[in-house]
Formats: C-alpha cells, structure tokens, sequence
C-alpha cells in the first residue's frame, strides 16, 4: 500500500485549520492532532496509510521531536516535515541527523508547506 496520508500534529487551532483546509483541498487525507500524545494515538490507528509527518516541534504532551522519534522507530521510511517557532539550531541539526526531510521555520507561507508535502508524496 502506498501510504500518502498525513499526520498533522499542530497546537495553534488556526494554523492547523488553515493546514487541514489546504491539504485535503489538494486531495490529501489528514489525520489532526493538537497535542503529541493525540498524534501517536492517530498514527496507531492509521499507520499503514500514514507516509508523512507534518510536526510542530513545541507540541503540548509530547513535543514533534518525541513524536517523531517514537514513529520513525516503528516505520524508518516516514517521511517528517518539521514546523516550530524557535528552531535552535542544535536541536534542527539533530532532527535532520534523526531523519527528517525538511525544516520549516514559521512564519511560513502556505505554498511552502504545500511544495514540499507534495515534493515528499507525490
């Protein structure tokens, strides 16, 4: 099975909505979440069609870096766009030494989210 859904992890409602409308306007299927722990509970129940994280990294719960690396433990292909406010440095570095894909500093426009989500499943 190709696995084309994405598992969006964002506290910030609007942003989320605004990601959430985006994406499956473009044809995607979104799994949401607002906290890390709602997302690895989303992932357990629709793994196999999940190929693609769209993560803050400040979630409430368990942060996009916790989530990532207790999704990418079970499935090393998932493919991680990693989204976050603050980005220091050290910590993008070792996102990108873990296995994420791409680093998305916010404020962010939409069709950079939108490019590169298609870049990754398409």
């Amino acid at each position: 099975m190709d696995a084309k859904g994405i598992l969006l992890a964002e506290d910030d409602v609007q942003l989320r909505i605004l990601l959430l409308t985006l994406l499956t306007g473009a044809g995607y299927t979104v799994y949401d979440a607002e906290d890390g722990q709602e997302a690895i509970e989303l992932y357990e129940k629709n793994n196999d069609s999940i190929g693609l994280l769209l993560l803050d990294l400040g979630l409430p719960k368990l942060t996009g870096v916790e989530v990532f690396k207790k999704i990418k433990a079970q499935k090393p292909e998932i493919k991680m766009i990693a989204m976050s406010g603050w980005g220091k440095r050290e910590t993008v570095d070792e996102l990108y030494e873990e296995g994420i894909d791409v680093f998305i500093q916010k404020p962010y426009k939409p069709v950079e989210i939108m490019d590169t989500v298609k870049k990754l499943l398409d």
